[in-house]
């Protein structure tokens, strides 16, 4: 049998992020879903990797934090010795109206981007 690849799929917990994680449990690969608050979402998405036929690692993580990103790598690595893919899908927002920027506040913005762009560049 041909050794599965192995990939982290940020956000993984709903959404995109969730059905990404079964398209590549489908197409050969062992994956990390990462989820920051939707446990229970999470552990829907590995039930359909499961189901899909792989073995998920459900893992909880914020991509804002360098100390959590380097972890899911090492849990990657722990787990299969190697890591051949990473999908950068957490992102959050802070809903506002059209225009009005000032209901959006400096430590919601700063959330945003440390999720959005930070945790991009440190995964």
């Amino acid at each position: 049998m041909k050794e599965r690849k192995a990939a982290i799929v940020t956000g993984a917990g709903t959404g995109v992020g969730a059905a990404t994680a079964r398209e590549l449990t489908r197409r050969g690969y062992e994956v990390i879903i990462n989820y920051r608050r939707s446990a229970d979402d999470a552990e829907l998405a590995a039930k359909a990797c499961r189901e899909a036929g792989g073995d998920p690692l459900v893992v909880q993580g914020d991509v804002a934090q360098d100390a959590d990103c380097r972890m899911l790598v090492e849990r990657a690595l722990e787990q299969w010795g190697r890591l051949d893919a990473l999908v950068n899908n957490a992102g959050i927002t802070t809903f506002v109206g059209n225009g009005d920027w000032d209901a959006l506040t400096p430590e919601e913005f700063q959330n945003i981007y440390a999720t959005n762009v930070l945790g991009m560049f440190q995964m």
